[in-house]
């Protein structure tokens, strides 16, 4: 095993009364953010797909229309950051400042985590989100050697609800400018 360091993550969920946020809570999906050796920023993220009707119904209107595929908007909220000039890890921390009401996006959490040696950074990177994934979203122990492409079980959330991985990756040379 090898240790992929200083791997930020935080959790997005929508909270339908955000002064009870435990309460009737929808998982949206985990975020992670990486720089290595500040040349290459690589985001991953695991979201929802779709929520279900009685999910959308229960979100205000901005809200459902926003997050009608929580994948694609996390995709976007990620695009509007990525190639901006940034710091080493700072897109979570904008994300977490930008929703920290309904849709809210956790404070960021620094973990190291063990990977399989001879794994490419790529490679190190996707089963980083998918043990992430398992552990934090799912409550489910590390993600085993070779990570399935769908979680076995995500609670009340059946697995095809859940979308594959997606890792954007930039150069620093493309996001200094």
């Amino acid at each position: 095993m090898k240790t992929l360091r200083n791997v930020h993550y935080s959790v997005l969920e929508y909270r339908p009364d955000p002064s009870q946020p435990k309460q009737s809570r929808v998982p949206l999906g985990l975020v992670i953010e990486v720089d290595y050796n500040r040349e290459w920023l690589v985001i991953g993220i695991r979201a929802r797909s779709f929520l279900t009707p009685a999910e959308l119904a229960a979100i205000d209107g901005i809200g459902r229309e926003l997050l009608r595929e929580p994948i694609q908007f996390l995709k976007n909220e990620i695009e509007s950051l990525l190639y901006q000039p940034r710091r080493p890890n700072e897109v979570l921390p904008l994300l977490a400042k930008k929703h920290e009401w309904s849709i809210h996006m956790s404070r960021p959490v620094k973990r190291d985590i063990k990977v399989p040696a001879g794994m490419s950074n790529r490679e190190a990177v996707d089963y980083a989100l998918n043990d992430l994934f398992n552990r934090v979203v799912l409550g489910a122990g590390p993600a085993p050697v070779r990570a399935p492409k769908r979680p076995a079980t995500a609670g009340a959330i059946p697995p095809a609800r859940w979308s594959e991985g997606r890792v954007f990756e930039a150069a620093r040379e493309a996001r200094a400018g």
